[in-house]
């Protein structure tokens, strides 16, 4: 398969699944195992049929999922697919992989919230400048400051919330395995981009201000 072209990891994992799958069946059927092989082979199909029928069935859409998973830090694009992979990742590592991952994040926001914040809204009082009331800008710098004040005022509470959720979807829900990975990576990039955004929209509030406070103090 991988000399035809079929290199794609998910792609021969799920043909590998397949393949396991149809040798078990036809072992169960009797045959010997040469003979059982050579048959699941022929019912899985040949590389090039394979080859063409996958590359007919990527649409600009799986484009782009493969592209967000990307940058969520999936390497495996099987978003989700009806069977498992041959090597699922254990739960424990894709929890731990997606904390790694927005730690950093989270924590940046609590600190800025602590120290950054109440420094800014000073800059921007002082420079006589509308910090939340007038004009989409400062509307997007007040809604940046809100997002770092509520993950300092109700990060408990967020996070007592995710753990309890992920706990009913891990223990009552049978599909979220099949999920589980891409959900938790794409969560994990929404949530640093909202964080990186913030921090960006008030750099720039704080180089905006600069200078009218510096024209206020002449």
């Amino acid at each position: 398969m991988a000399e035809s072209g079929l290199n794609e990891p998910n792609i021969l994992d799920e043909l590998e699944s397949h393949l396991r799958d149809e040798l078990e069946s036809q072992l169960h059927s009797g045959l010997n195992p040469q003979d059982a092989f050579d048959a699941a082979v022929q019912r899985v199909g040949h590389a090039n049929v394979l080859k063409h029928e996958f590359s007919n069935a990527i649409t600009p859409l799986d484009r782009w999922k493969d592209a967000v998973l990307t940058l969520a830090g999936i390497p495996n694009h099987n978003f989700a697919t009806t069977m498992n992979t041959s090597h699922p990742e254990p739960a424990w590592a894709t929890y731990l992989k997606a904390t790694t991952f927005v730690l950093p994040g989270i924590s940046l926001a609590i600190f800025s919230a602590i120290f950054v914040i109440p420094k800014l809204q000073q800059i921007c009082l002082d420079a006589g400048l509308p910090a939340a009331t007038a004009g989409t800008f400062w509307n997007l710098i007040y809604s940046s400051i809100q997002v770092m004040l509520v993950m300092l005022n109700h990060g408990a509470l967020i996070a007592t919330a995710a753990i309890l959720l992920l706990l009913l979807l891990e223990y009552r829900v049978k599909p979220w395995a099949r999920y589980r990975r891409a959900a938790l990576g794409c969560g994990a990039f929404v949530l640093n981009s909202i964080i990186l955004l913030a921090f960006f929209i008030m750099f720039l509030a704080a180089i905006v201000a600069a200078p009218a406070m510096a024209h206020a103090t002449k």
